[in-house]
């Protein structure tokens, strides 16, 4: 059996699931982050809009009035 570090070792060498890998690590960097932050606190439950909204505030500080629904929607705007 192999292991998860050998696994994706085996799979970068594939342009294109390298390519996949690295256009997707700034969402999967945002939501390491998240749960580092929620598991830190002791937060279990999923963070709800108010949650997201203190979050694009802290991370950005424009569009204050902006509230977003998903986790997607705050990257989509970090990374414009």
């Amino acid at each position: 059996m192999k292991s998860l570090k050998n696994f994706k070792k085996e799979q970068m060498k594939d342009p294109e699931f390298a390519k996949a890998y690295r256009d997707i690590e700034p969402e999967m960097n945002f939501i390491r982050a998240l749960v580092d932050a929620r598991t830190g606190q002791n937060l279990t439950e999923l963070p709800n809009k108010e949650t997201l909204q203190a979050m694009q505030d802290v991370l950005h500080g424009k569009n204050l009035s902006r509230t977003y629904d998903s986790a997607d929607e705050v990257m989509r705007d970090l990374n414009d």
